[in-house]
This record gives C-alpha cells, structure tokens and sequence, in this order.
C-alpha cells in the first residue's frame, strides 16, 4: 500500500483503468498540468468536476434535509464529497478542495 501512494494513479471503473501518471500524459497529453490549474474545473475522461460533484452532493443533501427537516442525517461516503461538503459550508473556494485535510476513514460533523 505504501508503494501505490508513491505513484499517482487514476483509477476509472467506467475505463476499467488503473494508470500511472507517465500513463495518463500519455494517453491525454496536458491533462495533469489542466488537472492542478484548475482543479475545481477539471473533468477526466468519463468523469465529473469537483463543480459538477458539488451539485450533485448538495441536491442529494438539500433531499434528505426536507425529508428529515428535524433529525440528524449521517452520510457515509469517500473523501471527494467530503471536501466538497467542508468547502460549501465552510465558504471555502472549491478550486482549494484538495488542501481540506482529511485523514483515511475520518469523520466530520456538520451543524446547519
């Protein structure tokens, strides 16, 4: 494990890839350097944006907020939407969503 989280890899279940980065400038030439400018922006191949992973994230929140307007609502999910959760309620730039510190299976709770 500590010799993957050396290499960055992409990994795409709808691709059913698992590349290098050396892998990926090759098969999508400038994408990386794309990737690290605009961050928030940036939409891998068969993917979505963080931008478009917040919209999606809120709507489903806002959902489960109206049906449950009184009680505690517990998400389980990857560190993705987690950071994208902290910066809108925390009113953080979402092009920063990658400097949110989170730690493997970590947990956070929001009041709102």
């Amino acid at each position: 494990v500590m010799h993957l989280a050396k290499e960055f890899l992409l990994k795409n279940e709808r691709l059913n890839l698992v590349l290098t980065k050396a892998e990926i400038e090759k098969r999508w030439p400038g994408s990386l350097k794309l990737r690290g400018l605009r961050m928030h922006d940036f939409v891998p191949p068969n993917g979505e944006s963080f931008r478009h992973l917040e919209r999606r994230v809120l709507e489903r929140v806002s959902f489960w907020q109206r049906r449950y307007p009184d009680g505690l609502i517990c998400l389980v999910s990857h560190a993705g939407v987690i950071r994208v959760l902290l910066a809108h309620y925390l009113a953080l730039p979402l092009q920063f969503v990658q400097q949110i510190p989170l730690e493997y299976a970590s947990s956070c709770l929001i009041r709102g």
